[in-house]
């Protein structure tokens, strides 16, 4: 079923997208292209919650660690830089996993999607007998059965990042970078940011924090409810990782 696919894994925050497209790619032996707005930059580690250092190490992520926060990213460079990328995948006959929740990064990149004319030399398109990659992306949509369950793992996640020192690295960038737009806006950053310009009860701004992210994941539910042909699949809490890998064993 996978075969000769774009694979697109997105959704909300939280639901696994991470570990499903780096378990695919390890299967397919290919890479992946993330779709975040915010692991782009290399300085955010913590608040924007990149892959592990073992997932990064062993399968190539293109666009984490991309640029400084200093540089102003958006998704028209994004489209433009990815695109070259994703024309590298077809070139090589190898199949692109574009994982993210990022919604406008995803739609502005199938929207915008052209493969090179030049590029069928290659003969791509002429093995799988297709006329348009525009229209034979897979994608898979991750969210939870229940609303709170998510929302539990989402208040879960900010416990672990402020454990892990969310507030020292904020502090570490506010005082070593100037800070772009949309780096200085990336929820975490910006809540404890106002933290260490008040010093006034982190516990406020950590349940700030968890607010605002479950608010972010509701927009997410809702744009990407606009993004058609997207198969979803809906997880239970207590059986969250088996699901996934019986999501991998039908898509191989």
């Amino acid at each position: 079923m996978i075969n000769n696919k774009i694979i697109v894994i997105l959704g909300p925050t939280s639901t696994g997208k991470t570990d499903l497209g780096f378990k695919i790619a390890e299967k397919l032996n290919t890479e992946i292209i993330s779709a975040d707005s915010i692991q782009v930059y290399k300085e955010l580690n913590i608040c924007s919650n990149k892959p592990s250092e073992y997932m990064l190490n062993c399968i190539r992520h293109y666009f984490i660690n991309y640029v400084s926060v200093s540089e102003a990213y958006n998704s028209a460079l994004f489209t433009r830089d990815a695109n070259i990328i994703l024309s590298k995948f077809l070139r090589e006959c190898k199949i692109p996993i574009i994982v993210g929740g990022t919604g406008l990064y995803i739609s502005a990149l199938l929207n915008n999607f052209k493969f090179d004319a030049c590029d069928f030399k290659y003969n791509y398109f002429s093995k799988l007998k297709l006329n348009s990659v525009k229209h034979d992306f897979l994608k898979i949509g991750l969210n939870y059965l229940d609303r709170q369950v998510l929302y539990q793992k989402i208040n879960d996640r900010v416990d672990k990042m402020i454990q892990n020192g969310l507030v020292e690295e904020v502090k570490f960038v506010k005082n070593n970078y100037k800070i772009s737009q949309p780096a200085s806006s990336a929820i975490g950053f910006k809540e404890i940011t106002e933290y260490l310009d008040h010093q006034v009860c982190l516990d406020e701004y950590i349940e700030l924090i968890k607010k605002n992210t479950r608010n972010y994941a509701k927009r997410q539910i809702t744009w990407f409810k606009r993004e058609p042909n997207v198969k979803w699949f809906f997880l239970d809490s207590s059986e969250s990782m088996e699901k996934l890998d019986e999501l991998i064993e039908f898509l191989c």
